[in-house]
């Protein structure tokens, strides 16, 4: 007999710095959803206009939404690019654990046990 459960990683602050520095696919998604956290008018404006704790700051904005932009014309950063966005993506840690724990973000998997 097989029993299905569903599963759901948890995350904490240090796995997700850890993959943010390991693994480019891990800092595309970070950066992806920092951005969606953005309203439809900061994403137009490249920058923050309202202080909502969610998304960029207001500092990192404009440097961030460009990095956004970039990804999604050529499918990936360049190493500078990449850089320079890793330490930035590090101070919002907690925002993206908080992200990637969401049940919108971290979908159920069926496992066999």
């Amino acid at each position: 007999m097989i029993t299905i459960k569903y599963v759901r990683k948890l995350w904490n602050e240090e796995q997700i710095k850890y993959w943010i520095n390991k693994n480019d696919e891990v800092l595309y998604l970070a950066l992806k959803a920092l951005y969606d956290c953005q309203t439809d008018r900061e994403k137009l404006d490249g920058n923050t206009s309202e202080e909502n704790g969610i998304g960029f700051n207001a500092y990192d904005a404009p440097f961030l939404s460009a990095m956004i932009k970039s990804l999604n014309q050529y499918g990936h950063l360049t190493k500078g690019q990449k850089e320079k966005t890793r330490p930035m993506l590090m101070k919002y840690s907690k925002q993206l654990t908080n992200l990637a724990n969401d049940k919108k973000y971290n979908k159920e998997v069926m496992v066999n046990v």
